[in-house]
């Protein structure tokens, strides 16, 4: 089989595998799945005022980003395919005097020392309810996340 015809067989494939892993809140909840113990396992956005980017950490790149509820999901590639590879959405907390406000947002990609050069691609999701500005129990917050083109609205 050609390379063309592997592609298209993985890309028709890929999103019959997505779908199935993506039950709705009431399916889980009639398994006894229990949705607060599974948003827990979610990551959530760090804050850390004095977080510094690492100059030399691994390359990765946000293909899409969407925001839905309090979850931000991102598409990425990296170079991988040896060792676990690991990812944290951190912010400094510093909001940016707009309207509505901006928070400046960071993936940190760490890669275990992968030297292995295979084209990886990965759904992450993170829980950014640490994005809510203040005190609000409704708002807007517009995420700019680095490496990422496009602001991302966060409404709560």
């Amino acid at each position: 089989m050609s390379k063309i015809g592997i592609y298209a067989l993985l890309l028709l494939a890929f999103p019959l595998m997505s779908s199935k892993c993506e039950k709705k809140a009431e399916e889980m909840a009639e398994e006894g799945v229990d949705i607060e113990e599974a948003a827990a396992e979610v990551p959530k956005l760090l804050v850390n005022i004095d977080y510094q980017q690492d100059k030399d950490m691994p390359a990765v790149t946000i293909k899409s980003a969407a925001v839905k509820g309090d979850f931000l999901t991102l598409n990425v590639e990296y170079s991988g395919g040896c060792e676990e590879h690991n990812f944290e959405l951190i912010t400094r907390g510093m909001y940016m005097k707009s309207l509505p406000p901006q928070l400046p947002i960071m993936l940190k990609h760490d890669n275990n020392g992968d030297a292995c050069r295979e084209l990886k691609s990965e759904k992450l999701v993170f829980d950014i309810t640490e994005a809510r500005y203040g005190n609000d129990e409704s708002g807007e917050v517009h995420l700019r996340i680095d490496g990422w083109e496009e602001k991302l609205i966060y409404k709560y």
